[in-house]
């Protein structure tokens, strides 16, 4: 009876571990979890906003790309790229569903495989009105990897 009981306290103990071993791995992998399910909403988001961001690159050093495309139902001109407060002269026009690539240069990066999340929003003016500058400043991020250039 003694063997038997000893037998069953291993077996209990043995899945008691598992149980816990399990919500340990859960628990740890929630912050990347949580990471990706912001960059996904995020990515979202971006693909249907007002001046919609369709893809981009930011390379370790400094330079790098971003294709942008004017869901506006008139002509602007994007006059600036704000990324992490760094302003970024654009001067370009786009008409009505326009995507245009733009090259960024002056971007302050990190180690090339190291991730960010960089704020970013833009200053346009309607074309049939220069002297109203708008700021299309929604609060979200953009997240990715610098790369080698």
């Amino acid at each position: 009876m003694k063997g038997q009981t000893s037998t069953e306290y291993l077996i209990i103990l043995a899945i008691g571990m598992i149980i816990v071993t399990s919500a340990i791995g859960m628990f740890m992998d929630v912050p990347s979890l949580l990471n990706s399910m912001t960059q996904g909403r995020t990515s979202e988001y971006w693909q249907n906003a007002d001046i919609s961001i369709i893809s981009y690159s930011i390379y370790s050093d400094g330079t790098g790309y971003i294709k942008l495309k004017s869901r506006k139902g008139y002509q602007i001109n994007l006059n600036q790229i704000n990324i992490d407060d760094q302003e970024i002269d654009i001067n370009q026009q786009f008409n009505p569903g326009e995507e245009k690539t733009l090259g960024l240069t002056g971007i302050i990066t990190e180690n090339t495989g190291n991730n960010y999340q960089k704020k970013i929003w833009f200053a346009y003016t309607p074309s049939n009105d220069n002297s109203k500058q708008f700021i299309f400043n929604p609060d979200m991020a953009i997240y990715g990897t610098y790369q080698d250039n």
